[in-house]
């Protein structure tokens, strides 16, 4: 059930120097391990296996901020995630939904990017430093720290994807 073993042979098909060895597939996570196994030794089998926790755990923190962000009570985000997690309506395993986010490794590599990204555009349009008011006409700042986070995100999507 798990594509480990395809990660493997296209990540290694870079170490050999054979760019998208088993067919066109976004390249982003596969350049970072091999890199980082080019840089500093470590090796290919415990990066993928690691990596796995760490996306997986940042990206639950992101969705649970977003939704935190956009409900009104704060334990929302934590029954939403709560039932992502343990409810699983393919199989009866409960462990299923877990070890299927966990399997996918390359799709949440950059998937926390995307609501880090929702987040920080929502706290931009909820501001009111975007429209205020000086002189009795209204000005329009584009610019806010929000909004350059919510880019920097789209961008570290774009590029953890391709």
């Amino acid at each position: 059930t798990s594509d480990m073993y395809v990660h493997h042979s296209w990540i290694y098909g870079l170490q050999e120097g054979k760019i998208f060895s088993g067919g066109i597939y976004p390249e982003g996570m596969h350049c970072f391990i091999y890199a980082m196994n080019a840089l500093f030794g470590v090796s290919v089998y415990s990066s993928l296996h690691f990596l796995a926790g760490i996306y997986v755990s940042t990206l639950l923190v992101s969705v649970y901020c977003f939704l935190k962000e956009i409900m009104h009570s704060r334990y929302t985000g934590i029954l939403i995630l709560t039932a992502f997690l343990t409810l699983d309506l393919v199989s009866f395993d409960e462990i299923a939904s877990m070890a299927r986010l966990q399997w996918t490794l390359p799709q949440e590599f950059g998937l926390f990017t995307m609501f880090l990204g929702t987040l920080y555009f929502v706290r931009y349009l909820r501001s009111e430093r975007i429209a205020r008011k000086e002189n009795g006409k209204r000005k329009w700042i584009v610019w806010d720290e929000n909004l350059l986070i919510f880019v920097l995100a789209v961008a570290g999507s774009i590029v953890s994807h391709f």
